[in-house]
């Protein structure tokens, strides 16, 4: 239908342009439709907003609404049926006729996920520009591709002698194009190479067929989304979610997971289509724990003998793990066969990592701007989509691929007449482990320097692993947002990180491992302080794994009978601005408590401050 009517609106202007041509009218007396789409697609019950733009013109009337406009203008059209409105635009004796057809429909705006015979239908066709998809529509000549997009890619085999890749292509108006892979002139369809960095090298593909489900296998997809602090800005998610939730084919499954620094269900796996859904992810607040979620949905995940997806919606950076990083999740992922899809939104969440981790799971990252929201339903569809319909091909994997990258790419070409479109894919190797710019354990309230329940669970975290580690020491660096001078700074951020230290010991941590300092308000996360979630991330304690071979020498002080006065002394030393620690020693298998000043890189410095500390405090300190 769109053809026929593109070759309509097409004649009538050549027609007027070789009347103008046969009337001896300059070219620059012509009317020139600058812009002018002639198709809108609405829901019914929405404005479809038309907007154009003629050069050489004087007026545009629209028959059907009996107006007249200007040559630039634009209106919006209500409508409950498609029509089509009839635009007659002049210059003097000079006139152009052309047509705007206005589709209306009354059904789901994005495409189902189900059975074949939805893919079939017609009306599904879009005619609205996009880049996510939005429709189908079946190859012809005219077709122009626009998208190709590598949705799945994972070594099928254990030679790794292939990499096995789904793709689905799209034309311009998101419609997934079908039927390429059964044309006859497909020499040169599509085009592969391997390498990395500048060397890249072509490699043979097998067949490339178009997969349709029409078994109606039904799919789990476990949607992860992060509620932390920074997530009060991007509410609005939840209104999309559920309208793609419910949207959905009846055959697949949804869970709904939200996630701080701990993880909570919102939805039971089970199948909502066409259901209206109750979402109550509770008010965004503290850290983002995005690797130890993943960690979490994919151990529980494993087991399920379905076909499973993993969903990943987050705005920041991964500050709160503890023990995880993205190649615990890629390698879980990987062994289980599970993809994780990573929508990242906004400035503050770290592209990189969540690119690693749906890449090398063999799926696909997608990244939206803070003014993109409207664009998580289309996004989330198309990844449900392409479960079901999609090219496969098998790539061929060099024995020794060249280059020196640690990861090897793919870039895949696909053409169809004149169009030639391309994606990349990067296949799963070896990889460095992550590092992290910060670890945080807990925020804390404005002024406040309680250990608040909600992080119990990341600071017995942290006391298992160093139970399980006793020679890994670990320093707790206490933080602070702008709460007062940089004296009350330094006090906040000391008391704080005393408070976890505290928990770490009541749970068994040798005390000696454990080391406290404040950087106050001198190192902030986010240095313009301007929302709530900046702040709160400002006012932390940071967990920092030590390497006692850079800092040697320590200074030993008091020692003491009970464990209270030793922990009080060091609290008494940390806050006249001494890092100490204490540590439990036996004499005659009595338990004795030694407070140690420690931070000293050099036989020098040690005896130095040893000298001036006796001499201030009238007691023999001791370099160690």
């Amino acid at each position: 239908m769109y053809k026929t009517f593109t070759n309509i609106l097409f004649m009538a202007f050549l027609g007027a342009l070789l009347l103008n041509n046969c009337s001896g009218i300059s070219s620059q007396d012509i009317i020139n439709p600058k812009d002018f789409k002639g198709v809108s697609q609405v829901r019914k019950g929405d404005a479809a907003k038309l907007v154009w733009k003629f050069e050489n013109a004087e007026k545009v009337r629209i028959k059907e609404l009996q107006r007249n406009y200007s040559p630039a203008d634009s209106i919006n059209v209500f409508s409950d049926s498609s029509n089509t409105l009839s635009f007659v635009i002049t210059k003097g004796k000079d006139t152009l006729n052309l047509s705007w057809k206005i589709y209306v429909y009354d059904v789901k705006d994005d495409i189902e996920t189900g059975p074949v015979t939805q893919i079939n239908d017609d009306s599904q066709q879009s005619f609205i520009n996009s880049d996510y998809i939005r429709g189908i529509q079946k190859s012809a000549t005219e077709t122009k591709l626009k998208n190709l997009k590598i949705m799945r890619h994972y070594f099928p085999y254990k030679s790794l002698n292939f990499i096995h890749t789904r793709a689905i292509v799209l034309d311009e108006f998101g419609n997934y194009v079908r039927g390429l892979a059964l044309e006859p002139h497909k020499s040169n369809f599509v085009n592969a190479e391997i390498g990395c960095g500048d060397d890249f090298k072509k490699t043979s593909l097998s067949t490339v067929k178009e997969f349709i489900d029409d078994d109606k296998e039904g799919v789990d997809f476990t949607v992860l989304v992060d509620n932390s602090a920074i997530a009060g800005d991007f509410f609005p998610i939840y209104e999309q979610l559920k309208l793609f939730i419910k949207d959905t084919d009846s055959s697949d499954k949804f869970s709904l997971y939200s996630f701080n620094q701990n993880i909570s269900e919102i939805l039971k796996l089970s199948s909502y289509s066409g259901n209206d859904i109750n979402i109550s992810p509770g008010k965004p607040h503290g850290l983002s724990a995005i690797y130890k979620s993943l960690n979490f949905l994919l151990d529980s995940l494993k087991i399920n003998q379905g076909k499973n997806v993993i969903i990943l919606v987050a705005y920041s950076t991964d500050n709160n793990s503890i023990v995880y990083d993205r190649n615990d999740v890629i390698d879980k992922a990987i062994a289980a066969d599970i993809p994780i899809y990573v929508i990242g939104i906004g400035n503050a969440v770290d592209t990189y990592s969540l690119r690693s981790i749906s890449t090398l799971s063999g799926a696909r990252y997608y990244g939206l701007d803070e003014n993109q929201l409207s664009d998580i339903k289309l996004v989330m569809n198309e990844i449900c989509f392409s479960q079901k319909y999609y090219y496969e091909f098998d790539i061929t994997v060099p024995v020794s691929p060249s280059g020196a990258c640690s990861n090897i790419h793919a870039n895949v070409d696909f053409s169809h007449n004149n169009s030639h479109i391309r994606d990349s894919l990067i296949l799963p190797s070896t990889r460095s482990r992550q590092e992290f710019n910060y670890m945080a354990l807990a925020s804390f309230e404005y002024k406040d320097t309680t250990l608040v329940p909600e992080y119990l669970e990341s600071v017995l975290l942290l006391a298992d692993v160093m139970k399980k580690n006793p020679q890994l020491p670990v320093e707790l660096i206490g933080n602070s947002s702008i709460e007062g001078n940089d004296r009350v700074n330094y006090e906040l951020g000391l008391k704080r990180a005393q408070a976890v230290r505290k928990i770490l010991i009541a749970n068994g941590v040798n005390p000696a491992k454990i080391r406290v300092r404040s950087d106050g308000s001198n190192n902030p996360v986010y240095y313009i302080q301007d929302s709530y979630w900046m702040q709160y991330y400002n006012r932390r304690v940071e967990l920092k794994w030590l390497d006692p071979a850079l800092l040697p020498f320590e200074i030993i002080a008091q020692t003491y009978d009970t464990e209270s006065e030793a922990l009080n002394m060091v609290e008494k030393w940390e806050d006249r601005g001494y890092r100490a620690y204490y540590e439990r020693y036996f004499v005659n298998n009595i338990p004795t408590y030694r407070v140690k000043i420690w931070g000293y890189s050099t036989l020098k410095e040690a005896e130095k401050i040893a000298k001036k500390l006796s001499s201030d405090f009238e007691y023999q300190f001791t370099v160690q």
